[in-house]
């Protein structure tokens, strides 16, 4: 089983994190599930566990995590010191 996840952040520090759970072969979810968070940090370089992590656990902690496979997060990085961008 995978599990895919991806926050979405206004203005005003609310998050909307989504999980999907799925196979590679699936043509439909197994499962979907969201979280609604209030009071979210603001975004700050290099600090991934105050704004993003608290998002992500919200749904990595309604799975049983020994069922899967691989977690895919949907995020930009940098990717080494040049600047490279990446997933």
């Amino acid at each position: 089983m995978l599990l895919a996840i991806d926050v979405y952040y206004t203005s005003n520090g609310i998050a909307n994190a989504v999980g999907v759970l799925f196979n590679w072969d699936d043509e439909e979810p197994q499962q979907t599930m969201q979280t609604h968070l209030e009071n979210i940090a603001p975004y700050e370089p290099g600090a991934f566990y105050k704004r993003e992590l608290p998002c992500l656990l919200s749904i990595i902690n309604k799975v049983n995590i020994a069922t899967l496979e691989a977690i895919i997060i949907d995020g930009y990085v940098y990717v080494d010191n040049n600047k490279t961008g990446g997933l």
